[in-house]
């Protein structure tokens, strides 16, 4: 009879606190460091060009080709980003339910195995049976036909000399 298979391990509390500050840490750490990046460049680019007020007006219509060449930019990448974190937040809500899901599978082929290894048995003893009436057939009839067939060869192979 085939043992059952082990229960699927219980999700460790630790491990699910160290997945979620690695989440915030891959996830949302990189989006803050670049929207604080862009903002101090857009601040650095507005310190740096307002020095000369006669060009003011260029450098102002230059920054704002600037803005609003990069928003759309941005805004196209947060898109997706999101898509992105939505993706993320669906595997993990799917790896809570993955466990529970292996651990039914494997008790069910488990259960598959142990039927066709029985049924495996009962369909091989005939075949196994047969094979070996065969092979004792064989020998006999080898035992039997051994001096007919020997004289003959050591015929054929003496004419062939």
């Amino acid at each position: 009879m085939t043992e059952a298979p082990p229960a699927a391990p219980q999700p460790d509390p630790t491990v699910r606190r160290r997945y979620a500050r690695e989440a915030h840490r891959q996830i949302w750490a990189p989006m803050i460091l670049a929207a604080c990046g862009l903002a101090l460049f857009l601040v650095i680019l507005v310190i740096v060009f307002n020095r000369g007020l006669e060009r003011q007006f260029s450098i102002v219509s230059d920054v704002m080709l600037v803005c609003f060449t990069l928003l759309p930019c941005i805004v196209g990448a947060l898109v997706l980003f999101l898509l992105m974190a939505f993706a993320a937040f669906g595997v993990y809500a799917a790896n809570g339910r993955v466990p529970h899901l292996f651990a039914r599978a494997r008790r069910g082929l488990d259960a598959a195995l142990g039927k066709v290894n029985r049924a495996a048995g009962v369909a091989a003893k005939p075949v196994v049976g047969l094979n070996a009436r065969l092979t004792y057939w064989g020998r006999y009839f080898d035992r039997i036909t051994a001096p007919f067939t020997a004289t003959s060869a050591n015929k054929e192979s003496d004419s062939d000399e």
